[in-house]
């Protein structure tokens, strides 16, 4: 297969000792100093986990990268919660969040948000007030927190219930507000990130550097903690 070589000049401010550096690596282990300077460069710019830098090499160049690297992080943590799902995935449901409120984004009785799309927003949140609710069961001697959970329902099952009686446009707000408000009794659910998966399903992502740049910062967070040794096997 033929590689895409491309040639690129850069000014380095100790280039004497990094060109020295680069030969003697390229000696010893007897690779082109091309390779290594690659290497290395990937090595410091991707993410250290091995699934959370193959997700970003697989979309940061390719269109659409901000959505496809929120939905397959997403879709882990999804599918292999005991491994991926963690409350510090809250940046990214935040993300999301904020770019829900900035663009307005909202359940629009048109084409552009098919049936599927709805349906699986109304059903995965249903799961997940359900667990909620269970939650507020066993706060029986805990006032506060009962409080919480009661007024937490509210405005969620409002959401639900125009949606389904299609009093549209509603704003997808209320379902980003509610993942953020109760993310710390929900975030170890696999039913929380399928959630995620269908608000971010409905979202439209600009691909911008700093958008870019600021999802691949928070996959790089996220997955510090991460099991390696699953792609051991």
């Amino acid at each position: 297969m033929r590689q895409n070589v491309v040639r690129k000049t850069y000014a380095f401010e100790e280039f004497p000792l990094i060109d020295l550096l680069l030969k003697d690596k390229s000696y010893v282990e007897k690779r082109s100093e091309s390779a290594i300077t690659e290497q290395l460069l990937l090595d410091n710019l991707l993410p250290r986990h091995r699934l959370a830098a193959s997700i970003v090499r697989l979309h940061y160049s390719e269109p659409d990268a901000v959505f496809n690297m929120l939905y397959d992080i997403a879709s882990y943590c999804e599918t292999y919660p005991e491994i991926y799902a963690s409350s510090e995935a809250l940046p990214l449901v935040l993300f999301v969040s904020n770019e829900v409120i900035k663009h307005r984004i909202s359940v629009m009785p048109d084409n552009n948000r098919t049936k599927a799309d709805v349906c699986d927003l109304l059903s995965s949140f249903k799961i997940i007030v359900s667990l909620f609710e269970q939650k507020g069961e066993t706060f029986e001697h805990d006032s506060f927190k009962r409080q919480f959970v009661k007024q937490e329902l509210i405005p969620i099952n409002e959401a639900i219930d125009r949606i389904q009686n299609e009093l549209l446009p509603h704003t997808l707000s209320s379902f980003t507000a509610f993942l953020v408000h109760i993310w710390g009794f929900v975030c170890d659910s696999p039913h929380t990130y399928r959630a995620l998966k269908s608000i971010i399903k409905l979202c439209e992502f600009e691909d911008t550097p700093e958008r870019r740049q600021k999802v691949l910062r928070m996959i790089s967070t996220l997955s510090e903690n991460w099991d390696d040794s699953v792609f051991d096997d």
